[in-house]
Protein backbone atom coordinates (compact mmCIF):
# COMPACT_ATOMS: atom_id res chain seq x y z
CA UNK A 1 0.00 0.00 0.00
CA UNK A 2 1.30 3.57 -1.01
CA UNK A 3 0.80 6.84 0.47
CA UNK A 4 0.34 9.77 -1.75
CA UNK A 5 1.76 12.77 -0.56
CA UNK A 6 -1.01 15.81 -0.66
CA UNK A 7 0.12 18.95 -1.20
CA UNK A 8 0.89 21.62 0.96
CA UNK A 9 -1.24 24.55 1.89
CA UNK A 10 1.35 27.17 0.83
CA UNK A 11 1.60 24.98 -2.71
CA UNK A 12 -2.11 25.60 -2.82
CA UNK A 13 -2.38 28.87 -1.66
CA UNK A 14 -0.15 29.95 -4.29
CA UNK A 15 -1.79 28.47 -7.10
CA UNK A 16 -4.72 29.99 -6.37
CA UNK A 17 -3.27 33.23 -6.08
CA UNK A 18 -1.54 32.44 -9.57
CA UNK A 19 -4.53 31.97 -11.23
CA UNK A 20 -6.43 34.30 -10.00
CA UNK A 21 -4.00 37.05 -10.47
CA UNK A 22 -3.78 36.10 -14.20
CA UNK A 23 -7.13 36.73 -14.68
CA UNK A 24 -7.24 40.38 -13.32
CA UNK A 25 -7.47 43.12 -15.86
CA UNK A 26 -3.99 45.24 -16.40
CA UNK A 27 -3.95 48.93 -15.27
CA UNK A 28 -2.80 51.05 -18.32
CA UNK A 29 -0.56 53.46 -16.92
CA UNK A 30 -0.67 56.95 -19.22
CA UNK A 31 2.66 58.99 -19.63
CA UNK A 32 0.27 62.23 -19.64
CA UNK A 33 -3.21 63.52 -20.07
CA UNK A 34 -2.45 63.87 -24.06
CA UNK A 35 -1.38 60.12 -23.95
CA UNK A 36 -4.69 59.17 -22.22
CA UNK A 37 -6.88 61.33 -24.69
CA UNK A 38 -5.39 59.59 -27.36
CA UNK A 39 -5.59 56.15 -26.49
CA UNK A 40 -9.36 56.89 -25.46
CA UNK A 41 -10.17 58.06 -28.84
CA UNK A 42 -8.11 55.18 -30.69
CA UNK A 43 -10.79 53.13 -28.64
CA UNK A 44 -14.02 55.11 -29.32
CA UNK A 45 -16.00 55.91 -32.51
CA UNK A 46 -16.00 59.71 -33.42
CA UNK A 47 -19.00 60.83 -35.17
CA UNK A 48 -17.66 62.99 -38.43
CA UNK A 49 -19.71 66.49 -37.36
CA UNK A 50 -21.44 66.60 -41.22
CA UNK A 51 -22.82 62.83 -40.12
CA UNK A 52 -24.01 64.15 -36.77
CA UNK A 53 -25.38 67.10 -38.54
CA UNK A 54 -27.51 64.97 -40.66
CA UNK A 55 -28.78 63.24 -38.23
CA UNK A 56 -29.80 65.95 -35.83
CA UNK A 57 -31.39 67.85 -38.65
CA UNK A 58 -33.19 64.26 -40.09
CA UNK A 59 -34.53 64.05 -36.02
CA UNK A 60 -33.18 60.56 -35.52
CA UNK A 61 -33.37 58.77 -32.60
CA UNK A 62 -30.20 59.49 -30.20
CA UNK A 63 -29.10 60.92 -26.83
CA UNK A 64 -27.06 63.51 -26.68
CA UNK A 65 -24.95 64.50 -23.91
CA UNK A 66 -22.63 67.21 -23.03
CA UNK A 67 -19.68 66.36 -20.24
CA UNK A 68 -18.66 69.73 -19.88
CA UNK A 69 -18.71 71.89 -16.89
CA UNK A 70 -22.23 73.72 -16.42
CA UNK A 71 -20.96 77.03 -16.47
CA UNK A 72 -19.77 75.91 -20.10
CA UNK A 73 -23.01 74.75 -20.96
CA UNK A 74 -24.57 77.28 -19.42
CA UNK A 75 -22.76 79.50 -22.18
CA UNK A 76 -23.37 77.58 -25.42
CA UNK A 77 -25.00 74.64 -25.58
CA UNK A 78 -26.43 72.21 -29.45
CA UNK A 79 -30.11 72.36 -28.52
CA UNK A 80 -31.59 69.01 -26.86
CA UNK A 81 -28.18 68.05 -25.42
CA UNK A 82 -28.50 67.44 -21.70
CA UNK A 83 -25.74 68.26 -19.75
CA UNK A 84 -24.13 65.53 -17.38
CA UNK A 85 -20.73 67.06 -16.13
CA UNK A 86 -18.01 64.11 -17.36
CA UNK A 87 -16.96 63.64 -13.60
CA UNK A 88 -20.51 62.58 -12.80
CA UNK A 89 -21.15 60.67 -15.87
CA UNK A 90 -20.28 57.40 -14.59
CA UNK A 91 -22.70 57.92 -11.41
CA UNK A 92 -25.45 59.07 -13.19
CA UNK A 93 -26.02 57.65 -16.33
CA UNK A 94 -28.16 54.13 -15.27
CA UNK A 95 -29.68 55.62 -12.43
CA UNK A 96 -33.53 56.20 -13.12
CA UNK A 97 -33.95 58.92 -10.26
CA UNK A 98 -31.59 61.22 -12.29
CA UNK A 99 -33.65 60.57 -15.98
CA UNK A 100 -37.12 60.73 -13.91
CA UNK A 101 -35.79 64.28 -12.41
CA UNK A 102 -34.57 65.59 -16.37
CA UNK A 103 -37.88 64.16 -17.43
CA UNK A 104 -36.75 61.79 -19.87
CA UNK A 105 -36.07 57.96 -20.44
CA UNK A 106 -32.45 56.25 -18.92
CA UNK A 107 -30.85 54.91 -22.03
CA UNK A 108 -30.48 51.31 -22.79
CA UNK A 109 -27.04 49.81 -22.97
CA UNK A 110 -27.66 49.65 -26.67
CA UNK A 111 -29.04 52.45 -27.22
CA UNK A 112 -26.68 55.71 -29.53
CA UNK A 113 -25.14 57.84 -27.63
CA UNK A 114 -23.37 60.83 -28.60
CA UNK A 115 -21.29 62.63 -26.39
CA UNK A 116 -20.04 66.36 -26.89
CA UNK A 117 -17.74 68.45 -24.86
CA UNK A 118 -15.31 71.66 -25.94
CA UNK A 119 -13.61 69.93 -28.64
CA UNK A 120 -13.88 66.16 -28.31
CA UNK A 121 -11.55 65.28 -25.44
CA UNK A 122 -13.28 64.60 -22.55
CA UNK A 123 -16.02 63.08 -24.97
CA UNK A 124 -13.23 60.60 -25.66
CA UNK A 125 -12.50 59.90 -21.98
CA UNK A 126 -16.16 60.01 -21.88
CA UNK A 127 -17.25 57.32 -23.95
CA UNK A 128 -14.02 55.18 -22.65
CA UNK A 129 -16.25 54.89 -19.48
CA UNK A 130 -19.47 54.62 -20.68
CA UNK A 131 -17.90 51.65 -22.85
CA UNK A 132 -16.16 50.34 -19.95
CA UNK A 133 -19.86 49.82 -17.98
CA UNK A 134 -21.23 48.35 -21.02
CA UNK A 135 -22.66 50.95 -23.23
CA UNK A 136 -22.34 49.41 -26.78
CA UNK A 137 -23.00 52.24 -28.89
CA UNK A 138 -21.41 55.31 -27.51
CA UNK A 139 -19.67 57.97 -30.36
CA UNK A 140 -17.91 61.08 -29.82
CA UNK A 141 -18.89 64.03 -31.31
CA UNK A 142 -15.56 65.39 -33.72
CA UNK A 143 -14.08 68.64 -32.64
CA UNK A 144 -17.05 68.81 -30.23
CA UNK A 145 -18.96 71.78 -29.44
CA UNK A 146 -16.70 74.03 -30.60
CA UNK A 147 -16.68 72.91 -33.84
CA UNK A 148 -19.76 72.61 -34.13
CA UNK A 149 -20.32 76.12 -33.20
CA UNK A 150 -17.63 76.83 -35.98
CA UNK A 151 -19.70 75.37 -38.79
CA UNK A 152 -22.90 75.60 -38.15
CA UNK A 153 -23.48 78.99 -35.88
CA UNK A 154 -27.51 78.88 -36.26
CA UNK A 155 -27.23 75.54 -34.30
CA UNK A 156 -26.32 76.52 -31.44
CA UNK A 157 -28.00 77.67 -28.44
CA UNK A 158 -26.04 81.38 -26.97
CA UNK A 159 -26.59 82.46 -23.40
CA UNK A 160 -24.62 85.13 -22.48
CA UNK A 161 -25.62 86.18 -19.36
CA UNK A 162 -25.96 83.26 -16.02
CA UNK A 163 -28.55 82.87 -13.94
CA UNK A 164 -28.35 86.25 -11.47
CA UNK A 165 -27.32 88.35 -13.74
CA UNK A 166 -23.56 87.72 -13.92
CA UNK A 167 -21.93 87.16 -17.36
CA UNK A 168 -20.57 83.98 -17.64
CA UNK A 169 -16.53 83.86 -18.55
CA UNK A 170 -15.18 81.14 -20.87
CA UNK A 171 -13.85 77.90 -18.57
CA UNK A 172 -10.69 76.84 -20.17
CA UNK A 173 -10.77 73.83 -17.40
CA UNK A 174 -10.45 70.40 -18.39
CA UNK A 175 -6.93 70.13 -17.70
CA UNK A 176 -5.48 71.15 -21.14
CA UNK A 177 -2.55 73.28 -21.62
CA UNK A 178 -4.05 74.88 -24.57
CA UNK A 179 -7.04 76.40 -23.04
CA UNK A 180 -9.25 73.65 -22.31
CA UNK A 181 -10.86 70.69 -23.53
Amino acid sequence: MSIKKLPSISSLLLAIIFITGCNQPATKVFENTDAMVEFAKANVTEIPLVDFKKMYEDYETFVLIDVRSKVEYDKSFIPGALNIERGLLEFRIAKDKFWEDEMLYMPLKDELIILCCKKGHRGALAAQSLKNLGYTNVKNLEGGVENWKQNYPDLIEMNEVATGGAVIEAAGGGGSDDGGC
